[in-house]
């Protein structure tokens, strides 16, 4: 009887040795399913092609258990012994060190929908992006704050209008960006699905580089018609509720993407410049000023009332925050 229960006991122990080391972290990466395939799809290292069997899930109930466990959405790792954030059922860590915060944290719908609802409510800042307001930030003007309607930076369009605009077609939609879900960072590594995709600074380099490669001509911003309003948002940090960082996108035909960054506290007002990888599905922009901090997540995400999105502070941290779709306050 007491030597069933020594080796009762040892078996235990060797469990959590087990689980706080480097080989079972290594087992619990190679859990769980494929999403989509190899990677989105196969193709290059970050995405492939976005048009693939991953799209095809996702309508479908793959994401169907999104608001089932609100709980999996928090972070972990603020001192516990063994930070681990829900994956998405990947079956595998998503801590951002051995012992350190998790970078990528999986959001329920129903947290992402009230974070959303949250948001606009407490929004208060009425005259933004209207005429008067580029009249007193001319340092963030472009062509049609003087001469397109108020409403226009207010704008919202749609996937089916942006493929005819861009001469796609409308069955082929975007991949979403899920971060913590399809899109995991590892310590020094990003997943998609459960399959290495290379390391965190590639990531960021490939983000950066995507914000500078479509570069956009002053003729280009003179003319309604070459440009799609996507929005204007609110960019927020977990159960934030009020709006500091706001942003004004618009994109074009060749998938460039302009627009406004506005902090609404200090009036501070810079341009904003990005680009859409129309094949990947992914979207950067940085402010201006500053091309080592960029803003990274999917065009889906943009299309959505309320997405995840990273931060890139340089090659070395990265955050994940949420971004709100705004609505225009009414007037009177």
């Amino acid at each position: 009887m007491i030597r069933h229960r020594q080796m009762a006991i040892s078996i235990f122990l060797a469990s959590i040795v087990c689980w706080t080391s480097s080989d079972c972290a290594i087992w619990a990466r190679g859990g769980g399913g494929r999403v989509g395939g190899d990677r989105f799809g196969g193709g290059d290292r970050f995405g492939g092609d976005f048009h693939n069997d991953f799209n095809g899930h996702r309508d479908a109930g793959y994401y169907g258990d999104r608001d089932v466990h609100p709980a999996e959405t928090r972070d972990y790792g603020y001192g516990d012994a063994h930070p681990i954030a829900s994956d998405g059922g990947f079956g595998r860590l998503t801590t951002g060190g051995a012992y350190g915060r998790p970078i990528t944290n999986r959001v329920g719908a129903e947290d992402l929908d009230r974070r959303g609802i949250n948001v606009r409510n407490n929004y208060c800042y009425a005259g933004c992006f209207d005429h008067g307001f580029w009249g007193h930030h001319p340092e963030a003007c472009w062509a049609y704050a003087n001469r397109w309607h108020d409403n226009w930076a207010w704008g919202y369009t749609g996937w089916p209008a942006l493929a005819g605009f861009w001469g796609m077609s409308a069955a082929m939609m975007p991949v979403e960006y899920a971060y913590g879900n399809n899109i995991t960072y590892q310590n020094d590594n990003v997943y998609y699905g459960s399959q290495p995709a290379g390391t965190t600074a590639a990531y960021y380099s490939e983000a950066q580089t995507l914000a500078q490669s479509v570069p956009i001509t002053a003729e280009e911003t003179k003319e309604e018609s070459n440009w799609k309003p996507l929005g204007v948002f609110s960019m927020v940090q977990g159960d934030q509720q009020n709006t500091t960082t706001m942003f004004q996108l618009a994109v074009n035909k060749n998938g460039a993407i302009k627009g406004t960054y506005y902090n609404p506290l200090t009036s501070e007002t810079k341009p904003v410049t990005g680009a859409v990888d129309k094949k990947k599905g992914r979207a950067s922009w940085i402010i201006a000023g500053d091309k080592n901090v960029v803003y990274d997540t999917g065009l889906y995400n943009l299309l959505q009332k309320q997405s995840q999105m990273l931060v890139h502070y340089g090659k070395d941290k990265t955050q994940q925050w949420t971004l709100v779709r705004l609505e225009q306050p009414k007037a009177g």
